[in-house]
């Protein structure tokens, strides 16, 4: 079975005749697409044994670690059982790493008295966890730049005057080429997750997913907190394959039309999110795909700038990149001995200060969908 993935598949299929193009694409059985990026929209569901069954009526308030919990829906009356939600959790990466987090209960008892119960668990002891990404896999995103400088969500920590930022891996974004549909299965987060319908302000132009993953199988290397000084947001890397004698006609113009060049990329003013230009996704990656770590060049310094300010903790002095990095070039500023080497390019005469995606980490996505089961 032949499998190839739709950001190849366009590279090769751009230099040909229309007759060409399908006669190369028959060649193929399976197109693989992928995204990688930085998000916001994630929310922790959960139940969580506390108590013996009959110690305490119910949970009147809840923290995990610094997080209120949104005790319920179930009441669980003296069962000892507390479930909730959590939107943006910022504890998750310790769980994924297998350390313990702090819970705070306060439990009223059968007496009407006030009880505080305090103690840690494990990601394995959670009875029941679900990540519910209620905006994910946006088909592609835009770029941002700012008249002035400003603090803003879509930077590490400012946007100056003649700086850009970017989100979106082109014709790689599953959304770019396949109509995914309300129960289908994805590869997201290092497990697959099911497909709920429509995200938030999905629309046709912009169109995103709900989806719905077992929290116990997420891997750390596709799902982690990604620490801006502006706000908390996650980095998730999504793919979806799909056999080719399953396409629709949409889909079979999709993959025979669109590339890296043809898709588009507004380009907006942070300020109101105003689009003020156009660019494309050749142009957005033309940098490089991936920075390089020279040890020659590192210091060793006791307090390693990119190690204490990297969004996803993904670098370490002694091993350089760790396999959860984005590359999203951020400590190419960081480290003042240049030990980080790579240019993340520009994009209209706009200078790339950071990228929220990873197309790189798409790619790698794609290989791994090769032997990848939904089960």
């Amino acid at each position: 079975m032949k499998i190839i993935d739709a950001y190849s598949l366009s590279n090769i299929l751009s230099t040909l005749e229309k007759e060409e193009k399908i006669k190369t694409l028959k060649k193929y059985d399976v197109i693989t697409t992928a995204t990688f990026a930085v998000i916001s929209a994630v929310s922790f569901i959960f139940e969580l044994k506390f108590a013996p069954p009959g110690r305490y009526k119910y949970v009147q308030e809840a923290y995990i670690e610094n997080d209120k919990v949104l005790v319920g829906p179930a009441p669980n009356e003296g069962l000892g059982i507390l479930d909730g939600i959590i939107n943006r959790p910022s504890f998750l990466d310790k769980l994924l790493k297998k350390e313990k987090v702090s819970v705070l209960i306060k439990a009223i008892d059968y007496e009407n008295k006030i009880d505080f119960i305090n103690f840690k668990v494990l990601k394995k002891d959670f009875l029941y966890s679900k990540l519910l990404f209620t905006r994910v896999c946006v088909k592609n995103y835009m770029a941002f730049v700012s008249e002035k400088k400003e603090k803003t969500i879509f930077s590490y920590d400012y946007l100056d005057k003649g700086e850009i930022t970017f989100s979106g891996c082109g014709v790689l974004n599953p959304l770019e080429i396949f109509n995914i549909k309300e129960g289908e299965k994805v590869f997201i987060a290092g497990t697959w997750g099911l497909v709920l319908g429509p995200g938030t302000r999905s629309s046709k132009e912009k169109p995103n997913l709900s989806v719905l993953v077992d929290f116990k199988n997420v891997d750390r290397k596709f799902f982690g907190s990604f620490k801006q000084k502006s706000s908390l947001e996650f980095y998730v890397g999504m793919g979806y394959k799909k056999n080719l004698k399953n396409f629709d006609k949409k889909e079979m113009d999709n993959i025979l039309t669109k590339s890296m060049k043809n898709i588009k990329l507004p380009i907006a003013k942070v300020q109101g999110r105003q689009v003020i230009d156009f660019s494309n996704y050749k142009e957005a990656w033309n940098g490089d795909l991936k920075l390089k770590f020279n040890k020659n060049h590192c210091h060793n310094c006791s307090t390693c700038l990119i190690e204490e300010y990297c969004p996803a903790q993904a670098f370490s002095k002694e091993e350089g990149f760790l396999d959860n990095c984005l590359y999203c070039g951020i400590c190419l500023k960081l480290c003042p001995f240049g030990a980080i080497l790579g240019c993340l390019g520009k994009i209209k005469n706009y200078k790339i200060k950071m990228r929220h995606s990873s197309l790189y980490r798409a790619l790698e996505i794609c290989k791994l969908l090769k032997d990848f089961t939904y089960s």
